[in-house]
């Protein structure tokens, strides 16, 4: 049933199934008269919450730690759920079986695993990557349908695309040669037949663009300045990051690790959503890496170039192709469009202008003034995406429905507020004395909303159809209760609130991952 597990494993998991399906699944929490002595107030309090038995298809989780110790987030059902570290767990001898037969030797990080049972159904997952010990999530976040890959094939690369993109190394060469005073190094290219084995490894065909310019330039390990800012890469490192896992977007395994993603510029290129499938082609050795991204956004092609790395909070578009990319450097440097202080450099550097990218973040203090006099000194209010205003007093931030691409609003030791509900706004954290949302009523984009320092009634606040995710630990809630009236599926309280919800028998019904804040 678990054919890449070991058979010692496997073994391990499939009797761990029979135990929960014969246990109807139950928690793998000790009762709560079994917890030790010292266990934390957080710790029995979210035992209490726990639902009493899953509800439909059910996740077993469990985390081990570097000694062999176990912490339960629990039973998580995907209608009720908790996460918590530092409960004892049943099952605890079968765990250790899993464990010792997954862990390589000298391995001392926590695992977490996960078993989902749906009837007779059942899958298991395991991962070393723990954000935090507190709160895991290894069933991947929902994205949309990823398009067709081209498949590999035996064809051979496109001469018409070959001799164009031969054209235009001829021209680099040069160029290079005019500016340096001597010959680019070319490397060694590849072959065909090499083309042809890493494709099959990747599962797609490559750009005829890209498999031209690896049959006519070798890796650029000297840093010439062919791809601008990145180096072709060898073969064996494409398939090498491929194989262990190096992609411009990680798909997100913890609910509370997801965050609002903002668009690239232009926006529209590059999806939004994580996952998907991007190819490593080329890098600078310093951490960031240009991608062949298959699955491109809505107005974005197979095949363009997107880049991410260090001192990148998100991926960024570079060009439609390869060959435009090249095509691109080309042009600058014929133009000498250089920059002047790279004139002792092997590489060819293009001026910074050439890979100007608008700002995408507005934060300003509002003290002492309002939003129309901030709005004022932003250059591009169109190219803004995500907005930090602080250390207003009484402030009316209507103006914000003026920002039409914002995605993330965060308002911070403000006075009493009025928010403007900009269209697209996805993500609104306030911490404000006095908070009037009302123009976000039947707001069609608003998902995580975060609320502090404010009093609220769940009851008055505005209908938002696509609300997700909500934090009120750190503000005072009058009717806790109505919280599960809303239809959340992540939600943040601090302890008090648990207890309250909990006392009124009250969880959202949809929910599938909380945490204790504030």
């Amino acid at each position: 049933m678990f054919p890449n597990l070991p058979e010692a494993a496997a073994v391990a998991v499939e009797r761990l199934a029979r135990a929960l399906r014969a246990s109807g699944g139950a928690s793998p929490f000790l009762p709560v008269r079994d917890l030790p002595s010292g266990a934390s107030a957080a710790e029995r309090v979210t035992r209490e919450l726990r639902p009493n038995g899953p509800v439909g298809p059910t996740a077993w989780q469990v985390v081990v730690d570097s000694g062999g110790g176990l912490v339960a987030p629990g039973t998580t059902s995907y209608r009720n759920g908790l996460t918590v570290a530092g409960v004892p767990v049943a099952h605890g001898e079968v765990v250790a079986e899993i464990v010792a037969a997954l862990r390589p030797d000298g391995e001392d990080r926590p695992i977490a695993l996960e078993l989902f049972l749906d009837g007779e159904r059942a899958e298991f997952r395991y991962s070393y990557e723990l954000a935090r010990p507190d709160t895991f999530w290894l069933r991947p976040i929902e994205s949309g349908a990823l398009p067709e890959f081209p498949a590999p094939s035996t064809a051979p690369t496109d001469p018409a695309v070959l001799a164009h993109v031969e054209g235009l190394l001829e021209r680099f060469t040069r160029g290079y040669s005019a500016t340096k005073g001597k010959q680019p190094n070319r490397g060694a290219p590849s072959t065909e037949q090499e083309l042809q084995a890493v494709e099959r490894e990747l599962g797609v065909r490559l750009p005829e663009d890209v498999r031209a310019l690896h049959l006519l330039w070798g890796p650029d390990r000297h840093e010439i300045g062919l791809l601008g800012r990145m180096s072709l890469l060898p073969l064996a490192t494409v398939a090498h990051y491929h194989r262990t896992g190096v992609v411009a977007v990680r798909p997100v395994e913890n609910p509370f690790d997801v965050e609002v993603l903002l668009d690239a510029y232009p926006p529209g290129m590059v999806a939004r959503a994580p996952g998907g499938r991007q190819v490593a082609f080329a890098g600078d050795f310093a951490g960031s890496t240009f991608f062949l991204d298959f699955s491109p956004g809505p107005l974005g092609r197979v095949g363009q170039v997107v880049e991410t790395g260090r001192g990148i909070d998100r991926v960024e578009y570079v060009a439609e192709s390869v060959a435009r990319l090249l095509s691109d450097v080309v042009e600058a440097v014929e133009g000498g469009r250089l920059d002047p202080e790279s004139a002792g450099f092997d590489a060819v550097v293009l001026a910074e202008e050439h890979w100007h990218v608008p700002d995408y973040s507005l934060s300003r203090s509002m003290a002492g003034r309002a939003l129309p006099q901030v709005l004022a000194e932003v250059e591009d209010l169109d190219a803004v995406q995500e907005v930090f205003l602080f250390d207003g007093c009484d402030s009316d931030l209507g103006a914000l429905a003026l920002l039409p691409m914002v995605r993330t609003a965060h308002l911070n030791r403000m006075g009493q507020v009025r928010v403007g509900a900009p269209p697209l706004l996805e993500g609104l954290s306030v911490n404000a004395t006095v908070a009037d949302l009302g123009a976000f009523a039947g707001h069609r984009c608003l998902w995580d909303l975060e609320l502090a320092g404010t009093r609220v009634a769940v009851a008055a606040l505005p209908h938002l159809p696509r609300l997700r995710r909500l934090d009120l630990s750190e503000a005072w809630v009058d009717d806790i209760a109505a919280v599960a009236d809303l239809g959340v599926r992540e939600l943040t309280l601090n302890l008090d609130q648990w207890r309250q919800l909990r006392a009124a028998d009250r969880l959202p019904p949809r929910l599938t991952a909380a945490r204790i804040g504030g």
